[in-house]
C-alpha cells in the first residue's frame, strides 16, 4: 500500500480512538478536525477547580503532572477553550495520552 495512504489510515484510527475514548467524559467534547494532522478537544473549564483559570494554566498543570505537552487553543485562536493534539503518531501514544488525560481531569474536577 502507498505510504501516504498508510499514514492517512493511521491518523483516522488515532482520531477515532480519541473520539471514542472521550465520548462519555463530562469535562470535554471532541472537536472535529477533518483532513488535519491534529485533533481538537474542547475543554469545559467550568468543570474544573479554581486553579484552572485558562487553557494555558490547564496545559501547564497537565505538563507538570502528566509529563505530556498539549497546545492550548489560545495559541491558535485567542481565548478559546480547546487543546490541539498532533495525531500523526503510533496508536500506543494516543492510548497512553487518554490514560493520562482522564486521570488528570478526574483528579481536578470540581466536587
Amino acid at each position: 500500500m502507498n505510504k501516504m495512504y498508510e499514514c492517512i489510515d493511521m491518523m483516522k484510527l488515532n482520531q477515532q480512538t480519541l473520539k471514542k475514548g472521550l465520548e462519555n467524559e463530562p469535562y470535554c467534547t471532541f472537536g472535529h478536525s477533518s483532513g488535519a494532522l491534529y485533533s481538537t478537544i474542547i475543554i469545559h473549564l467550568s468543570k474544573f477547580g479554581a486553579e484552572m483559570t485558562d487553557m494555558i494554566e490547564f496545559a501547564k498543570f497537565f505538563f507538570a503532572e502528566e509529563n505530556v505537552m498539549i497546545f492550548p487553543g489560545t495559541f491558535f485562536a485567542g481565548e478559546v477553550d480547546f487543546i490541539r493534539l498532533v495525531i500523526s503518531c503510533d496508536i500506543k501514544i494516543i492510548e497512553e495520552f487518554l490514560v493520562r488525560f482522564k486521570r488528570f481531569c478526574h483528579k481536578h474536577l470540581k466536587l
